[in-house]
């Protein structure tokens, strides 16, 4: 899911052949590699990963219709081999989101140690977020949160300003691609363990690249775009604090709300 952004890079205008004899054979073997795994996460990480591309490039409405579509083209394929995506379904691994927050209250601060929440509970916590709290703490949490917050802030700043800017073309794909995947990456980590992945960091250190890349050969084209509040706003080195304080404690609330409904069932 997370290669399938940068799969349609090799998109190219007028090159037709090239185009269908590339594109189309190579997403064809991610999705069927999808499928065989059953994955629910790739259920719904593929709807929103759609959602988000469709919202990119065209408007609501065509956003809406387009995810429905795909949902229920992804129903009717039996996508996740007929696994029910519910409560019951998954009891085990909220259980071991439960653990884990047995874990972060034993060890608020930095948690249980790197590695460790097996050692704490027979089943992973199948939760890129639960296992880094379990595993890191709070704090561990906070700065692992967010280099994730960072970048999709990052992002969607350097596609406010390129987009529509002429000769920033490419950057403005590459902008969307990285940020189309990483939010894949996020929403299927909700529900794997791969907090520790080279995947997420390698999508952190292609934010940065561009960033870099955009100051360096496409601001000028672009100044009229780039006000002096923007400048600074990007300058600052605690502007995703807030933010990344947003998110931790939803993902804390979310995680609780659904071992408590689970317990109380």
């Amino acid at each position: 899911l997370v290669v399938v952004p940068f799969v349609l890079l090799l998109w190219k205008k007028g090159a037709i052949g090239r185009n269908f004899l590339l594109v189309p054979p190579l997403l064809a073997t991610l999705f069927f590699g999808m499928f065989l795994t059953h994955s629910r996460g790739v259920v719904i990480g593929l709807i929103v990963v759609v959602t988000v591309y469709l919202r990119d490039r065209f408007n609501k409405t065509v956003m809406m219709f387009g995810s429905a579509a795909v949902g229920a083209l992804l129903v009717a394929a039996n996508f996740a081999g007929g696994r029910a995506i519910s409560f019951s379904s998954g009891s085990d691994r909220i259980e071991a989101w439960g653990a884990g927050l047995t874990m972060l209250r034993g060890s608020p601060l930095f948690g249980v140690g790197f590695n460790l929440f097996t050692e704490n509970n027979d089943l992973t916590a199948h939760n890129s977020f639960v296992l880094c709290f379990a595993e890191l703490g709070l704090v561990g949490f906070f700065f692992w949160l967010g280099t994730l917050v960072a970048s999709l802030l990052q992002l969607t700043r350097l596609l406010r300003t390129y987009r529509g800017v002429r000769g920033a073309e490419s950057l403005v794909r590459w902008a969307t691609a990285v940020r189309v995947s990483l939010i894949g990456f996020m929403v299927t980590g909700w529900f794997l363990s791969r907090t520790y992945s080279i995947l997420i960091f390698s999508l952190v250190a292609m934010t940065v690249m561009l960033e870099r890349v955009a100051a360096v050969q496409f601001a000028p084209l672009a100044a009229a775009k780039i006000t002096p509040m923007a400048s600074r706003q990007r300058e600052r080195l605690w502007h995703w604090f807030p933010a990344t304080a947003t998110v931790q404690v939803a993902c804390l609330m979310v995680v609780y709300a659904m071992v408590r409904a689970r317990w109380s069932n």
